[in-house]
């Protein structure tokens, strides 16, 4: 039987743990009243529709934000995707996002009761019941002016979901402070790579709507890798030398004029933590072999262009 959405809070407390105190004061952390939601039998039936996935390049190909006009050699203007083009992509996102939705609700709460109900993770799943509910009961997309209400509609819910990282985390550092047994990976793993791509199909459909010069919706036209790679590992060996006292120095190699069709802010993540991680083996790699860091070895990095999209 169906039940009401969840509105309590309790607290519970954290234990002491083996070096507390005898009558020292528990630290509290708050719980929140984890039930069904009214329309779970809806979100189940959602969940078992078809999820269709997409490629970069396919997102990139359907992507139709910007229609650049040309006279003879030279551009003389840019416009918005047609409202035929917005109408198709507000359909399909229509669709698709509330079985996203759905699929990752039902995954949280199969959690256990002491998971659901940690104050953090159950202010993220009540986001995703809240974002599963507006998109669910939007009317069916037909004009330019369904459009861009939908646009607004999906504008400030990706608000809503920009603290879900961070919640997350601290509810699972709350969680295995008191419980050090549980374990999330299977969850987390689910969790964080569907919240890249919806968080992906969710900009890019705003994004057409005020497009950028050199991106088509979130993706960078011609992104050049070493500039993104130049800048980080400037910042990051900088920060080494702040830790260690030394750094190693960054070498390129490959080819350097390469350019791809991607997202710099993913690229940026990725290389930054691959560059922190390398500068940081090598710096205590070679400490523990020696106390001189007068010829520390470099750190290489090599660019190469792999297959298009």
């Amino acid at each position: 039987q169906d039940r009401p959405r969840h509105t309590d809070r309790c607290c519970l407390p954290h234990s002491r743990g083996p070096g507390a105190e005898i009558g020292s004061e528990p630290r509290w952390v708050a719980m929140a009243v984890a039930r069904l939601p009214p329309n779970f039998r809806k979100i189940r039936e959602v969940a078992r529709g078809t999820c269709h996935s997409i490629s970069l390049g396919q997102l990139l190909r359907n992507t139709r934000s910007v229609e650049t006009v040309f006279d003879g050699n030279c551009v003389v203007a840019t416009q918005r995707a047609d409202s035929q083009s917005l109408v198709r992509a507000g359909r399909w996102l229509q669709v698709q996002l509330p079985i996203r939705f759905a699929r990752r609700i039902e995954d949280f709460v199969q959690l256990p009761h002491v998971i659901v109900s940690n104050s953090h993770i159950n202010s993220v799943l009540q986001t995703y019941l809240d974002t599963f509910d507006a998109v669910s009961a939007f009317p069916e997309i037909h004009t330019a002016e369904h459009v861009e209400d939908f646009r607004t509609l999906i504008n400030s819910h990706m608000a809503k979901h920009g603290d879900g990282t961070r919640l997350i985390a601290e509810g699972y550092r709350q969680i295995r402070g008191t419980f050090p047994g549980v374990r999330m990976d299977e969850f987390l793993h689910k969790f964080f790579t569907s919240r890249i791509a919806t968080r992906i199909l969710m900009e890019n459909f705003v994004i057409m709507h005020t497009p950028q010069d050199g991106y088509v919706g979130v993706v960078r036209k011609g992104m050049r890798p070493l500039n993104i790679v130049q800048g980080l590992a400037s910042d990051l060996t900088r920060l080494t030398h702040n830790i260690y006292g030394c750094s190693p120095e960054v070498e390129y190699r490959g080819n350097l004029d390469c350019t791809l069709d991607y997202i710099p802010r993913h690229v940026s993540y990725m290389v930054q933590e691959v560059l922190k991680n390398a500068l940081r083996a090598t710096v205590e790699r070679h400490q523990s072999r020696s106390q001189s860091f007068s010829d520390l070895p470099p750190v290489v990095v090599e660019l190469q262009k792999g297959d298009v999209h």
